[in-house]
């Protein structure tokens, strides 16, 4: 019953640094009183700070109260930590991110976020290109995690974030029609050529 010790703490910040998925589970909380409950859960907002992305879960192994309502968190940590977005809704994210709060200026230069696309997962990565994004302040960067982790549903794990700058990689890119879509767009061809004929 010591509470969050300098070792949990060291131990968590390396999950942390790993970008692993994370739920901190307290366990003896039925031999607490109320007072001790608060203070702990005082110690943990202090102290795990940097972990905030955790949910925190109060159990008695010995008893068995409140182990079985780990499972669906784990499987829930474990499906965000792992889902791939698709970029049109990350993009949309973005939009409201930048009619919400514009990115400040850097050294007299405004940053100009152009497009996301989630790069990676375990953990969920996502990257910013546009000009002038060598330095994001960090306040702005705070402000578009939470806004992803909120929009995206993330529970219980991190998010990376890196930023690009230069032009688009796919500008010149041609969008290659599938089967389906080759398909769709003759019968629409010879449907506008049936119309004009009329």
């Amino acid at each position: 019953r010591e509470g969050v010790t300098e070792q949990d703490a060291t131990l968590l910040g390396m999950i942390a640094d790993k970008g692993r998925a994370l739920m901190i589970a307290i366990n003896k909380w039925d031999g607490l009183d109320e007072y001790q409950k608060s203070e702990v859960k005082r110690k943990l907002e202090v102290k795990l700070s940097f972990v905030n992305y955790a949910s925190v879960h109060y159990i008695s192994a010995l008893h068995g109260s409140g182990v079985g309502k780990l499972f669906a968190p784990i499987k829930k940590a474990y499906q965000s930590a792992g889902e791939k977005h698709p970029t049109s809704l990350l993009n949309k994210i973005l939009e409201k991110a930048n009619q919400g709060h514009q990115p400040p200026p850097v050294k007299g230069r405004r940053l100009k976020i152009k497009y996301v696309n989630q790069s990676d997962v375990f953990p969920p990565t996502f990257t910013f290109h546009g000009n002038h994004l060598q330095s994001v302040p960090n306040a702005y960067e705070r402000y578009l995690k939470n806004l992803f982790i909120r929009e995206l549903k993330l529970t219980n794990t991190p998010i990376r974030m890196e930023y690009r700058s230069g032009e688009n990689p796919f500008k010149d890119n041609k969008n290659e029609l599938n089967a389906r879509q080759i398909v769709k767009r003759r019968r629409l061809m010879q449907f506008i050529k049936q119309r004009k004929k009329r």
